[in-house]
C-alpha cells in the first residue's frame, strides 16, 4: 500500500493567526488543492497516475528523472594462445609458436601485462582469473552507440483493385551484424596501441596455421567445441546518479577488433595519444535479463553473504569513495519506501557493485544468497555461475562457467533436457545445474535462462549463448 504524505492529506483544521491568536482556520486539504493547481504532486501520487492517468496542464516530476547518468563499458577478454594456461602472468611461459616472433617476445619483455590481457585463462598475480579487459574500460573516452531497432514489413497479395495489406515483420535482423568505433586515450607507453596490433599479428599467424594447437588439450577442446576464442563481448551499463542504480544494460557478443590505429600517428597532437578503434559485433541485445545473469557468471565475485562490498560514499571521511575496484558484479535489491529512488512502478532495483581486491571475498562461494547490504545476486544459477561440463577436462585451467567466452562456429546449443538441466551457455553441451534461493522475474531463473536461451538459438540469429 503506498504511503501518504501528512502534509498534504491531513484533513485537520488549524487554528492559525500572524499575532498567535487563535481566530483564524486553515484547512490542509486547501493546500493540497494548492499544491495540485500549480503541479506539484507527492512521490506516491505520482507512481500511481502516470501509469494509469493522465494530466491535463503539466506537472512537476522531480521524482523520476534522472539528470546524471554514467556510462560504464567493460570488454571481455578473448583467449589466445599466448602464453601457457593456467599460470600467473608473472609465471606464465610464451607459446613456442611465438617465441622467435620479434613482436610477442619484445612485448613478453617489456609489456607482458599487457599482453596477458588478451588472454582469459592466465591469471592475474593474486591467483584470480579476470574476464574483463580493463585498461579499455578505463582508458574509453566516447560513448558507445547502439544501434536501433526496425522491424521489416511484408505485404499481402494484391487485389483486383491493386491493393494490398501490409503487415509488420521481425526486427531480427537489427541485432546482428554491428560495426561501432569506439575513442581511446593510450598511454604514453601506448600500451593500447601494442596491445591491437598484438591481436591483429596473432590473428595473422593463426591464419597463416603458424599456430599451433596439437600438444595443448586446453586450445583442442576449443576446436573441438568449435569455439572462436579469439572474439569477446562488451557490456554497456547506464546507472543513475546515485552510481549505483542501473537504469539500461546492453550487450555486444561476437566482437573483434577490425582496424589497428596506424595512421593516426603521422599527426599525433600535443594532447597524447587519442585514437579510435573500430569494432564488429556478431549480435547486440538490450534490456534483457540474461544480460546480467551471465554478467554475473563470468565475474569472480563469490555469491554469499560473505563478499565486502565498496561504498558508493565513506561516511567516515564524508567523501565519495573513489579507490580502485577489482570486479563489479549486479546485485537485485527490493525497493521500499526508504529508497532514496524510489518508484512503486518498479519493485527491485539492479545495481552496479564493486569488490575493492580478492580480500573481500570471506567465505566459499558455494554459498547462494544475497550480500552484505541485503541485496541478491542476479543469477545464482548454473552450479553459482560455474558450468560443469559432460565427459571433458573442460574445467581447467579455469571453470568454464566465469570464462568469457564468444561465438561459435557451426553449433548450437543443445536443447535442454528434462531432468532440470540448462543449456550450457560456453560450449554447446548440455550441464546440469543447482536450483538457486533468489526467485527471478517472478519464477526460477534457472528455468527462464534456459527458456530464453533455447529461443534466441531457435529463431536462427543467435550464434552464441556467449559470455
Amino acid at each position: 500500500m503506498a504511503t501518504t504524505n501528512p502534509f498534504f492529506t491531513n484533513k485537520n483544521s488549524v487554528k492559525y493567526d500572524g499575532v498567535g491568536n487563535k481566530s483564524k482556520t486553515f484547512d490542509f486539504k486547501d493546500l493540497n488543492k494548492t499544491a495540485h493547481t500549480h503541479g506539484i504532486f507527492t512521490r506516491d501520487e505520482l507512481n500511481d497516475a502516470i501509469v494509469t492517468k493522465f494530466n491535463r496542464y503539466g506537472y512537476i516530476d522531480p521524482y523520476h528523472t534522472e539528470t546524471t547518468v554514467r556510462e560504464y563499458l567493460f570488454f571481455t577478454k578473448p583467449d589466445l594462445y599466448i602464453f601457457s594456461p593456467g599460470k600467473t602472468v608473472s609465471g606464465a611461459a610464451l607459446n613456442p609458436s611465438l617465441v622467435n616472433i620479434p613482436l610477442f617476445y619484445n612485448m613478453a619483455r617489456r609489456q607482458k601485462k599487457v599482453l596477458a590481457q588478451l588472454q582469459y585463462s592466465v591469471k592475474d598475480d593474486d591467483g584470480t582469473y579476470s574476464p574483463f579487459l580493463a585498461i579499455l574500460s578505463n582508458r574509453v573516452t566516447s560513448k558507445m552507440d547502439l544501434p536501433g531497432i526496425s522491424a521489416d514489413s511484408q505485404e499481402s497479395t494484391g487485389n483486383m483493385y491493386g491493393t494490398s495489406i501490409a503487415y509488420r515483420g521481425s526486427s531480427y535482423k537489427s541485432d546482428v551484424g554491428f560495426d561501432f568505433t569506439l575513442s581511446f586515450n593510450d598511454t604514453d607507453s601506448l600500451d593500447i596501441y601494442n596491445m591491437v596490433k598484438a591481436y591483429d599479428e596473432y590473428i595473422r599467424l593463426n591464419k597463416a596455421g603458424l599456430i599451433e594447437y596439437i600438444n595443448n588439450d586446453y586450445y583442442m577442446e576449443y576446436i573441438r567445441a568449435r569455439i572462436l576464442f579469439d572474439q569477446f563481448s562488451v557490456y554497456k551499463f547506464l546507472v543513475g546518479s546515485d552510481g549505483e542504480r542501473i537504469l539500461y544494460y546492453a550487450k555486444a557478443t561476437g566482437c573483434f577488433f577490425t582496424d589497428v590505429p596506424r595512421s593516426d600517428f603521422g599527426d599525433p597532437g600535443n594532447e597524447g595519444f587519442k585514437y579510435s578503434l573500430s569494432f564488429h559485433a556478431n549480435v547486440v541485445e538490450d534490456n534483457n535479463p540474461s544480460i546480467l545473469q551471465e554478467f554475473n557468471m563470468i565475474t569472480p565475485v563469490p555469491t554469499n553473504n560473505n563478499v565486502t562490498m565498496m561504498d558508493v560514499f565513506s561516511d567516515e571521511d564524508s567523501i565519495m569513495n573513489n579507490e580502485w575496484a577489482k570486479y563489479p558484479c549486479i546485485r537485485q535489491v527490493a525497493r521500499n519506501s526508504t529508497t532514496r529512488m524510489n518508484n512503486s512502478s518498479v519493485e527491485t532495483d539492479y545495481r552496479m557493485k564493486w569488490v575493492e581486491s580478492t580480500a573481500a571475498f570471506h567465505g566459499s562461494d558455494n554459498d547462494n544468497g544475497g550480500g552484505n547490504d541485503g541485496g541478491s545476486f542476479i543469477g545464482d544459477a548454473v552450479n553459482n555461475g560455474r558450468v560443469d561440463t559432460q565427459g571433458s577436462n573442460i574445467d581447467t585451467p579455469g571453470k568454464r562457467g566465469r570464462n568469457p567466452r564468444t561465438s561459435y562456429s557451426g553449433t548450437t546449443p543443445s536443447k535442454p533436457r528434462p531432468n532440470n538441466t540448462v543449456v550450457n551457455p560456453n560450449n554447446g553441451r548440455v550441464a546440469a545445474v543447482t536450483t538457486p534461493d533468489d526467485n527471478f522475474i517472478g519464477g526460477n531463473i534457472t528455468r527462464i535462462y534456459a527458456d530464453d536461451r533455447m529461443r534466441r538459438t531457435n529463431v536462427g540469429y543467435w550464434v552464441a549463448a556467449v559470455m
